[in-house]
């Protein structure tokens, strides 16, 4: 990378992790706390809840904001347009989830307490419309230090308000009334941090140009919204609304890693490959290095869950949630597996091909509805995380077909550093497996043993044959001495 890009990404990936981050800590508390309080049969009345504002948050969501930061030059005269048509989709799109709440919640869930907690929740799809459009602007040049002030704030308040609401309600409630103040206060924050007037109006041609790249990117929302979330329609109906409870918090735990790369290559990424993508040279280097990262964080991540998943399921969440164990360390894997496949997507849609990310998330929906009945009927929650993983992997000839096809990306690089992890990951397993640390907090010095062994063996895997993350570890190792001496 050149320096000035260098600075600009190191920039951007500091506050971006410093959100994940606080919000990791602040979710594994919150998970801890109310996991301890509610019911298995609370969270499966909220993950239903949930299915209907994400309905209506995501897949009605008309992929502007990525068109404006995909865009050159001055995006300012566009943001009344962007902004009015969010707002006034997402208000038809409540109104028609309101008029099919019931019936699904009835019918297909078997669940008429989730009927009010999902309509009430729907409110967020109007908040998270309503929010500053300025703030595409600090996306679009990577100035993400208010973005991340932006998030935080309204995640602290919200996490204040969970712990308060669940001691008094003792109910699914709680978490409802934190989610929808979150949303509430960050759209009002948005307007205080970037002081700034728009109005509703939507300009015909400005929406048509904005729409030809982010209509594709709607599809992509709905087929994404489908891909995460029919699982959860499948398992809630087939297994009832208790087990549901046990695989949504499989599935919260199995979300962090996901979270801390997407936000990194969505935020920063995207509107960096968008800059580059006309300099074959750089952008190699660059999505290299970024690659090399996805796979260093996921390489530790797969082998700390599959070793010690008990004992952090039992810290976390307590032992009453032992029960989900293995479905969470197969969620885990395959979320893994999704976040390696979907952390190419914004370089795919840096090129404007927002396209092939609608086919991704069909490919995936495809395979997962022929198999996630199937395996959730013959093997229940475990069945349901298999369907998912296999799906994830199905996708990736697909995924190396468009990139080889549309991209400037030279594939062998990452082919043999996904290798070279693949080989890191088993070896430090197979460690990992004669360690005496499964008990308790003890884990927690197993995992400090094998993410040493294993960033030692990147080290030594790359001195040998020069490839893979241990790269990263090398140049790091020798910046830190560079300066060290510089300062001597």
């Amino acid at each position: 990378m050149s320096e000035n890009i260098k600075k600009t990404f190191l920039s951007g990936a500091f506050w971006t992790l410093s959100e994940n981050i606080i919000f990791a800590i602040i979710g594994i508390f919150q998970l801890a706390i109310t996991s301890r309080v509610l019911s298995p049969l609370d969270f499966g009345i909220y993950a239903i809840a949930l299915f209907f504002s994400g309905l209506g948050r995501i897949a009605f969501s008309m992929g502007l904001g990525p068109a404006l930061i995909q865009k050159k030059g001055d995006i300012n005269n566009y943001l009344d347009t962007a902004w009015s048509a969010n707002l006034l989709v997402s208000f038809v799109a409540t109104i028609v989830l309101w008029t099919i709440t019931a019936p699904i919640c009835i019918y297909y869930y078997h669940s008429t307490e989730a009927i009010w907690p999902s309509m009430v929740i729907m409110l967020s799809v109007i908040l998270s419309a309503a929010i500053n459009p300025a703030v595409i602007v600090l996306q679009k040049e990577i100035k993400l230090k208010k973005y991340f002030l932006l998030n935080a704030v309204p995640k602290l308040i919200s996490f204040i308000l969970v712990l308060v609401g669940v001691l008094l309600l003792r109910s699914f409630w709680a978490l409802i009334i934190a989610l929808l103040s979150e949303y509430f206060i960050r759209t009002i924050y948005s307007f205080l941090l970037l002081p700034c007037k728009f109005h509703f109006r939507i300009n015909k041609t400005q929406f048509k140009e904005l729409y030809s790249f982010g209509g594709w990117l709607q599809l992509k929302n709905i087929t994404s919204w489908l891909a995460g979330n029919i699982d959860v329609a499948i398992v809630g109906n087939i297994l009832g609304t208790e087990q549901l409870g046990f695989y949504n918090r499989a599935q919260q735990l199995s979300q962090y890693p996901r979270t801390f790369v997407d936000g990194v290559v969505n935020n920063v990424a995207f509107p960096l490959y968008a800059k580059i993508n006309d300099n074959v040279e750089r952008l190699n280097a660059t999505v290299f290095r970024i690659v090399d990262i996805i796979l260093l964080i996921l390489t530790l991540l797969s082998i700390i869950i599959l070793l010690y998943a008990k004992p952090i399921v039992t810290i976390i969440l307590g032992e009453s949630w032992l029960s989900m164990v293995i479905p969470f360390k197969v969620i885990f894997i395959a979320y893994l597996m999704q976040t390696l496949l979907f952390s190419f997507n914004p370089l795919i849609r840096s090129y404007g091909y927002t396209k092939s990310e609608f086919k991704f998330y069909l490919i995936k929906i495809g395979v997962m509805s022929i198999l996630l009945y199937p395996f959730t009927v013959m093997w229940g929650l475990i069945g349901a995380g298999f369907a998912i993983l296999l799906a994830v992997i199905l996708v990736f000839p697909y995924l190396i077909y468009i990139l080889h096809l549309k991209t400037d990306l030279k594939l062998p690089y990452i082919y043999k550093s996904f290798c070279v992890c693949l080989l890191n990951a088993l070896i430090t397993f197979g460690v990992g497996l004669y360690l005496p640390f499964n008990n308790g907090w003890l884990f927690l010095v197993g995992t400090l043993i094998c993410f040493s062994f294993s960033l030692l063996l990147f080290v030594f895997i790359t001195l040998i044959l020069n490839i893979g993350p241990g790269t990263l570890i090398i140049n790091t190792i020798r910046s830190f001495f560079k300066i060290k001496k510089n300062v001597v």
